[in-house]
């Protein structure tokens, strides 16, 4: 029995042995699932806490991105507007142009020119924004002057365009032309986007469109005949140049005839819309060595105006004896009896409102070092023998400006003539026996002998004075972000 207790306590010590250890695991156990609760507890408030205030800062910086993208929206509207600006200015001054057609008879343009143009451009934007219903603009501001940098000028504003009710498209612009380079005008362009603006500036130069009066060997407006034998041809020209050119704004058969032997050596253009074939007849050995060709469309001669200072002028009466003149003047006619002679010396400019009349062997000498600029307002004829003899021998000392009066001129030179002829106007008949340097533009030309006519290509780059020349104003291309 003892034993059998003993092998039944034993276990049963054993079991609370195993129970006593058991149950002490089960205590720790319990202390340490406590204290992971607790730890649990700690790390999610952590979390909790640092996603908030993640949260919160990337909620904050959602706010900055916005307000930046909201600040750059802005600028790049202020900055649309302000180009937008600028080419509403380019409109307005090319429309100037096209409208008001500005001209100048001098090829450099004027203080006192460019200051008027800058009047009449602000009177003419002010007429323009007035009469345009769709744009919305307070009124246009006078002509002020300014300083800036140590530079000054005159400038006026336009504030705050709007284009067709387009809230981006709000600009102011300013107009500007200094005083030490007048023949600029500067555009400023001020975009605006609620409080947020910028500015562009841009260049646009004020020139004269000089005519090229002799880009034409001969151009007639009408008609144009050379006789037997009568050649043209050129000098003077550099490698890589245009040929000569001979030319007529007239379309119907027969405008350009060449007679028996005639030729051209270069291209002949007839006028716009004229077929060539039809326009331009060859007699028996005629010959053009170049092409033929019709122009784009018709050539209109600039007009020819006497200098202001010259044309106001008392008249000096008329020539009729023999004299050397040294300066320029106003004269009623020229009327040489035969064998008399006028010298020119020096650069000399003459108004002749009446006609050139030169008795046979009568002469107008052009002195060595001598220049000639003769504005015509009646006919000039040469009668047998007389001459206009240009001892310079170049057709660039001589010029006949041809007012709208001129109707005809008639040349018998007995020598060599070298000469620039320049009348829209007038009929031009050459019944020379010399030979001819120069160029010729009338309305219509005729040359009876066979002496020859020799254009000088120099007179391509020749401007004279007393053509009218067209003004343009040219953007120079660079704008730049003032801020």
């Amino acid at each position: 029995m003892a034993k059998l207790m003993n092998r039944h306590t034993i276990p049963r010590q054993r079991c609370e042995s195993v129970w006593v250890s058991t149950g002490s695991k089960k205590c720790r156990l319990k202390n340490h699932a406590f204290r992971r609760r607790g730890l649990s507890s700690i790390l999610a408030i952590f979390f909790v806490t640092l996603f908030s205030v993640l949260a919160i800062s990337f909620l904050s910086m959602t706010n900055i991105n916005l307000a930046m993208s909201d600040n750059h929206q802005k600028m790049a509207q202020a900055q649309a507007a302000s180009e937008s600006g600028l080419a509403y200015a380019g409109y307005l001054i090319r429309s100037y142009i096209n409208d008001e057609e500005p001209t100048t008879s001098s090829h450099t343009l004027s203080q006192s020119e460019l200051t008027d143009l800058f009047d009449i451009f602000w009177d003419y934007s002010s007429y323009v924004l007035d009469s345009s219903p769709a744009i919305d603009f307070n009124e246009v501001g006078q002509i002020v002057s300014f300083s800036e940098d140590g530079l000054t000028g005159r400038e006026f504003t336009i504030p705050l365009i709007q284009l067709n009710q387009n809230q981006l498209s709000r600009f102011t612009l300013q107009f500007r032309q200094y005083d030490d380079t007048p023949e600029d005008i500067e555009v400023l362009s001020t975009g605006l986007a609620d409080s947020i603006q910028r500015r562009t500036r841009l260049n646009n130069n004020i020139i004269s469109n000089i005519p090229a009066l002799f880009d034409f060997a001969l151009f007639a407006r009408d008609d144009l005949t050379l006789h037997n034998g009568v050649t043209i041809n050129g000098f003077n020209f550099d490698a890589g140049d245009d040929p000569l050119q001979v030319g007529t704004n007239g379309i119907d058969p027969g405008n350009i005839t060449l007679n028996n032997s005639a030729s051209i050596d270069g291209n002949v253009i007839v006028g716009a819309g004229g077929k060539p074939d039809d326009v331009i007849q060859l007699a028996s050995g005629a010959e053009i060595t170049g092409d033929s060709s019709a122009l784009q469309e018709e050539w209109e001669p600039p007009t020819v105006e006497v200098p202001t200072t010259l044309y106001n002028s008392t008249s000096l009466g008329s020539i009729e004896d023999p004299t050397t003149i040294t300066s320029s003047g106003k004269y009623d006619s020229i009327n040489l009896g035969n064998s008399e002679t006028v010298t020119i010396e020096g650069e000399v400019t003459l108004y002749i409102t009446g006609n050139i009349d030169l008795g046979n062997s009568s002469s107008i000498e052009i002195a060595e070092g001598g220049k000639l600029t003769l504005f015509l307002g009646g006919d000039l004829e040469l009668k047998n023998g007389a001459d206009i003899n240009n001892l310079t021998q170049d057709a660039t000392n001589f010029m006949i400006m041809g007012l709208d009066t001129c109707e005809s001129i008639i040349l018998k030179n007995s020598s060599n003539l070298y000469a620039s002829i320049y009348a829209s106007d007038a009929d031009v008949d050459f019944r020379n026996s010399s030979d001819f340097y120069g160029a010729v533009v009338g309305n219509s030309f005729i040359q009876h002998n066979s002496a020859g006519f020799h254009y000088d290509a120099n007179l391509r780059d020749v401007t004279p004075i007393g053509t009218t020349a067209s003004i343009s104003i040219l953007c120079d291309g660079n704008s730049y972000v003032e801020f």
